[in-house]
């Protein structure tokens, strides 16, 4: 199945978009309040069903956007926007059994100095080529072993600010049949942002995912974002 582990690495494009905008090995450090925030924004084991595991979340580059249709005017805001950003990648959680690695769940969560920058960022999803990008990495991540239908998402509003895109993803991996659907969101509490992604094995989106974005704009708030 590398088609859609590539996919399911690929739908984490906010993790590329932050370490586009960072020199090579660099990385900010937090503040105390940022890590409290950081802690509090990341899906935890209490957002999904019990027994489900997890694997570390990979932390993408910014070499898929490298000649991508669709991609400069996003990578290029997101550059211009900062230098560096603490960041915390959570777990990525899966279910059980046969969907183990294909169902997948995972955030990223962006501490700005303020709710300026953090609504900068989230502007930049808003944008329409932001979609167009987010079609063309998933199909350069296919490779040709099936194609992905990237639309916006009409996502019920937490926090304060919310934009979601939808992509229905079909693979021709040997072994795997059946449509899958990805939905990718990116909320704002105060000065944080948080991009989460979620794949479901079925020809719908994932029912958690809902109740996962209200938890974290929750927990956020709690901690003061």
């Amino acid at each position: 199945m590398p088609g859609l582990r590539r996919v399911v690495a690929c739908l984490a494009v906010g993790v590329a978009l932050v370490a586009a905008a960072a020199p090579a090995g660099a990385k900010a450090t937090p503040s105390r309040a940022d890590t409290v925030l950081l802690k509090a924004g990341v899906v935890m084991a209490g957002d999904v069903p019990a027994g489900w595991t997890t694997t570390d979340q990979v932390d993408t580059s910014a070499d898929q956007f490298k000649g991508v249709t669709g991609c400069r005017a996003v990578y290029r805001s997101v550059f211009n926007a900062r230098a560096t950003v603490p960041y915390k990648l959570s777990k990525a959680f899966s279910p059980p059994g046969p969907d183990n690695g294909i169902t997948v769940v995972d955030d990223t969560v962006l501490a700005f100095k303020n709710v300026a920058k953090a609504a900068a960022f989230v502007g930049v999803f808003r944008d329409p080529s932001a979609g167009r990008c987010l079609q063309s990495v998933l199909s350069k991540a296919l490779r040709g072993e099936g194609h992905a239908v990237v639309v916006p998402l009409t996502v019920a509003p937490v926090g304060d600010a919310t934009v979601g895109y939808e992509a229905s993803i079909t693979s021709t991996s040997p072994g795997l049949t059946g449509p899958q659907v990805g939905d990718i969101i990116v909320l704002r509490v105060g000065r944080v942002a948080v991009y989460l992604s979620t794949l479901n094995a079925a020809a719908a989106p994932l029912p958690q995912g809902p109740a996962i974005s209200a938890a974290i704009a929750t927990r956020l708030q709690a901690a003061g974002a």
